[in-house]
């Protein structure tokens, strides 16, 4: 399966009223956020933590929304309202990797849209 997540931007547009400047930082925000809440997910995991999953899942949801990534916001909704002990392993694993792979397509997608707005 190819992953092409669509990266919409009029969110963005709205809450920084056009201001590039300030499009570009939270561009430069997310990309630089998006990594280290992956990790925090997969960490989550491994200690089982239902509470810290959740948690961090909403975030990124948050984070996720403002771009209007559907494919990372459908999934993280889906672990934010499921947590670890109601989906099975290999299943949790395959979510967990999607948001990964579609993470990196994002960001590297932000990169390049971000030198529209420099």
């Amino acid at each position: 399966m190819k992953i092409n997540p669509e990266i919409k931007l009029n969110n963005l547009n709205d809450i920084c009223g056009g201001e590039k400047k300030f499009m570009v930082e939270i561009i430069n925000l997310y990309i630089a956020q998006s990594e280290p809440q992956v990790t925090e997910l997969y960490l989550a995991v491994a200690e089982k933590n239902d509470e810290k999953l959740k948690k961090i899942a909403h975030k990124f949801k948050s984070s996720a929304q403002l771009f209007e990534i559907s494919e990372l916001v459908e999934l993280l909704a889906k672990l934010e309202a499921t947590g670890i002990s109601e989906l099975k392993e290999n299943e949790l694993k395959k979510k967990l990797k999607e948001i990964k792979d579609i993470s990196k397509i994002v960001c590297d997608k932000l990169k390049v849209i971000r030198k529209d707005y420099d």
